[in-house]
């Protein structure tokens, strides 16, 4: 490791002497096994430093990040299943040193033999309101693998919504764990945007900041896997009336992909979130287009729980097979989606429907061998609901 006399050095060769602030991040994304991308942006372009170790020595290996806005620092030859802290350095004002700017952490994906894990999940916290503060402060105090997010992580789609609606109120749990999300409706455009407008929008806006494991679809399909547990995401936005979203009926390369996924993945648990909800009580209902593509690929390959978004509350339905209730060899739907946007109020529940709450929420999942358990929170932190499975 060089020492910081060294590191000044490279920072002014580099040319990089301006002042510079933190302005979103850092936060991690593309978490696997050995590996890691820390991500962080300042307000004006210049060189950084990035210190990272296994916790909680956080100075074992540096980094130089070249002069940008915006910064991506890979970390690879990580061990699996270990927690990792970082700092990220800036040049001073002065130009004569650097600053500690930020600190961070990050926990790598588990390998076989670690069985046990806890992730958090929720959804539709994009608004800026109060209620998503209150949500991103009862996320901070959980300490995760990793955590899930059923979309719509701003309510417009934009870069600049971003940083008010994502990436300030959820900045601390940003920190400690790397979000996998799943898109939403919202991220590909607001709403009553014209045509014209619709195509390029989601590149524009939501891809530069946030990167997800390669893939045929990715960022929107795509799978990781950690300990004994398969995780996949799915863009089902097509069914929400977003036309450039990618299909998702027999045929489709969503479609085939996931199959393909799922037939060649013998993970003891197998987990799907998505945005627009295929079995829902609330407000925007059931998709017939979703149930009739996707539930027939999550019962036959025996998909345990698929977490959804879209209508603003929360539910769990009973397990479901072929549209009935089916305790033994059901799938479980969960809508998370009371993240932080105005609530939709619903009196209506669907005789499957095991749990309706028309409230802010999140979850804390645990996975302890051929346990899993989810503790459902409102944004108070008060018990909304759980659920017990054992295999």
């Amino acid at each position: 490791m060089r020492n910081l006399p060294a590191v000044i050095l490279l920072l002014s060769l580099c040319g990089a002497a301006h002042a510079a602030a933190l302005t979103r991040g850092p936060y991690s994304e593309i978490t696997g096994q050995d590996s890691a991308s820390i991500r962080w942006r300042v307000d004006a372009a210049t060189v950084a430093w990035l210190t990272y170790g296994a916790a909680p020595d956080c100075a074992q290996v540096q980094t130089l990040s070249p002069s940008a806005k915006e910064h991506e620092a890979q970390l690879y030859g990580l061990a699996p299943g270990a927690e990792f802290c970082y700092n990220i350095y800036l040049p001073a004002p002065d130009g004569g040193g650097v600053v500690l700017a930020a600190s961070g952490t990050v926990r790598t994906l588990r390998p076989l033999e670690q069985n046990s894990f806890e992730f958090l999940a929720f959804g539709d916290s994009g608004s800026g309101l109060g209620e998503q503060y209150d949500i991103g402060r009862r996320l901070e105090r959980f300490n995760p693998d990793f955590v899930i997010h059923t979309g719509d992580i701003t309510d417009f789609g934009t870069d600049e919504t971003a940083d008010k609606q994502f990436f300030a109120p959820f900045a601390g749990i940003l920190r400690k764990a790397p979000f996998f999300i799943a898109p939403g409706n919202h991220e590909y455009a607001p709403p009553k945007t014209p045509p014209d407008k619709v195509r390029g929008f989601l590149a524009k806006n939501y891809l530069p900041f946030h990167h997800m494991p390669a893939g045929p679809g990715s960022p929107h399909y795509y799978s990781f896997s950690t300990a004994n547990a398969l995780f996949i995401c799915l863009d089902t936005n097509i069914a929400g009336g977003v036309k450039y979203a990618p299909g998702v009926e027999p045929g489709s390369a969503q479609y085939q992909w996931l199959e393909e996924t799922l037939a060649r993945n013998p993970a003891a648990w197998k987990f799907v979130f998505l945005h627009v909800p295929l079995y829902s009580s609330g407000a925007h209902g059931s998709s017939k287009m979703l149930i009739n593509s996707l539930a027939p690929l999550f019962e036959k390959y025996q998909v345990d729980v698929v977490f959804q978004g879209h209508d603003h509350g929360y539910e769990r339905t009973q397990p479901l097979k072929k549209g009935l209730v089916s305790p033994e060899d059901g799938v479980i739907y969960i809508t998370l989606a009371g993240g932080g946007s105005p609530l939709y109020i619903q009196t209506t529940q669907n005789d499957w429907s095991e749990k309706y709450a028309p409230a802010y929420n999140f979850a804390d999942a645990r996975l302890d061998g051929d346990n899993f358990t989810l503790n459902v929170f409102d944004r108070e932190g008060k018990p909304l609901d759980s659920l017990a499975i054992s295999k």
